[in-house]
């Protein structure tokens, strides 16, 4: 997918918010070339290069982008219960990072023989 330059710079020195994020993930996914739509269901057709999917399932969320090159479809996800955790790739599979909050820090964690392991931590 091709996207205008965008510059993430005005908001890294403060702490941004959740709406902040959503706010310029929002601008960078309208300024592609598909708009996007929610669809309740898990994509399975071939897609068209740039195509991108808000997918809305109980409290999961997955924002599906369409790779033409390799003809498959990769994803994020987030679970909206209010935990935070921001999964890059399937949950439930070996190899997915997460990011979540662990106590007062920010664990960044990898799926390993179906346990979760701490790759690094973000201390306040």
């Amino acid at each position: 997918m091709r996207l205008q330059d965008y510059d993430f710079s005005l908001n890294v020195r403060r702490d941004p918010s959740l709406v902040d994020v959503l706010n310029d993930l929002k601008q960078l996914i309208n300024n592609g070339r598909y708009q996007m739509r929610q669809v309740s269901t898990v994509p399975t057709h071939a897609g068209d290069e740039g195509e991108h999917l808000l997918y809305v399932s109980g409290t999961v969320r997955r924002l599906y982008v369409y790779d033409i090159t390799n003809a498959t479809w990769h994803y994020m996800e987030w679970d909206a219960s209010g935990l935070g955790t921001t999964y890059f790739g399937d949950s439930t599979t070996d190899g997915t990072w997460r990011i979540t909050p662990v106590g007062n820090n920010l664990s960044v964690q990898r799926r390993e023989a179906g346990s979760w392991v701490e790759k690094s931590a973000y201390v306040p």
